[in-house]
Parts: structure tokens; C-alpha cells; sequence
């Protein structure tokens, strides 16, 4: 493509890339398990799920989600985090008691980023954020941008309602220590700016 021949010019340096997803959560492919076994599942998932605390982004958990970024990345987002309080998008922080914030989201949409310790959380994640956005008439559905890096959480997404609208190429200017998207299990949703 024309424009991205232009940004290699300038000196910026394609780092990683990302499936940009949206759509709503629903539960399970329903063309490959019986019903007795969606159920079993069905009341697996409820029990695990009930263990975490949803709750809105606030000046009170912005500091411990800006914690678990920088475990996870390295770098502060504190203050950006901190600006999502109370947007138009619903910004949404779970917890684990005994474990504090495991996911959160500073909105499900280009602009937003999303980061879990783990996929359960991920997934837990995106299930409360799809039943927010689902209801209300002026929010679109939701959006993750899931580096390709995670091929379990492109296809979680896909088996879960979720469909592929591209492929971006996440580009830093001179990017001598490129930024990658944490592993060990941690799942990190960039945003179209990083």
C-alpha cells in the first residue's frame, strides 16, 4: 500500500500486527457440542465468573490497573487510564479477591486498550463489556484489537460472536527496542494509536 511505503520513509518500523475484531459475546459454537455438554460448560463458566468483582473504571482502581500495565509492559499509562474515567465508553476493571485487578478496559473501541492477566479474565472481560454495549442503542459493538500473537484469542473471539474486520500494522518511529505485546499468558488488546 501506498501510505505504509511512505511511514517506512519516514523511519517508522513495522513492530507487530493486530486482527481488529468486533461484535457480541454469545456463549459457545452451537454447531459443535450437544446440549448436555453446553450446559455442564454453561454452569462451569457461571461459577467461575461469579468470582469477579465488575466494576467501573475510578479514580480508585486506575492506579492498580496502571500496575498491572506496567507488569505487563513496562511502561505508565496512569494518565491515560486515568482520562478514560468516565468517558462515553464504558471502562470496566475486574477483580479477584485476594488477587486485586486481573482485566481491565479503558473501552472496547479503537481507542481503548484492554489488558488481562489471563485468558479466564480476558474472557470474563468481554463478556460484561458485551452485555453493556449490547442493549444500549448509541454504542456500536464492541472492538479489540488482538495481536496476532494470541492465535487462541482471535479464535476465541471467532468461536464467541466476534468477526475479523482487518489486519493493522502496528508501526513506532525509529523503533530501536520495539514494543511487543506481553506473553506468560497475559492477553494485551492495543489501541489503533499504540
Amino acid at each position: 500500500e501506498r501510505s505504509y511505503s511512505i511511514y517506512l520513509s519516514f523511519g517508522f518500523d513495522a513492530v507487530f500486527t493486530s486482527g481488529h475484531y468486533h461484535g457480541y459475546y454469545f456463549e459457545g459454537n452451537s454447531n459443535k457440542k450437544d446440549k448436555k455438554e453446553k450446559e455442564k460448560e454453561k454452569d462451569k463458566d457461571a461459577k467461575k465468573d461469579n468470582n469477579f468483582k465488575i466494576e467501573q473504571l475510578s479514580a480508585e482502581n486506575a492506579a492498580e490497573c496502571a500496575a498491572l500495565y506496567k507488569q505487563a509492559c513496562g511502561s505508565s499509562r496512569l494518565n491515560e487510564i486515568k482520562a478514560a474515567i468516565g468517558g462515553h465508553f464504558p471502562c470496566l476493571v475486574l477483580s479477584l479477591p485476594g488477587k486485586g485487578v486481573v482485566a481491565y478496559t479503558t473501552g472496547a473501541y479503537l481507542m481503548g486498550h484492554s489488558l488481562a492477566k489471563d485468558l479466564a479474565s480476558f474472557q470474563a472481560l468481554v463478556a460484561a463489556v458485551s452485555a453493556i454495549h449490547k442493549p444500549h442503542e448509541r454504542l456500536p459493538p464492541p472492538e479489540f484489537m488482538v495481536p496476532h500473537c494470541y492465535p487462541s484469542v482471535g479464535r476465541w473471539l471467532a468461536k464467541s460472536g466476534f468477526r475479523l474486520r482487518r489486519h493493522i500494522i502496528c508501526m513506532e518511529y525509529n523503533a530501536e527496542e520495539a514494543f511487543a505485546p506481553p506473553q506468560g499468558g497475559m492477553v494485551y488488546c492495543n489501541n489503533i494509536n499504540y
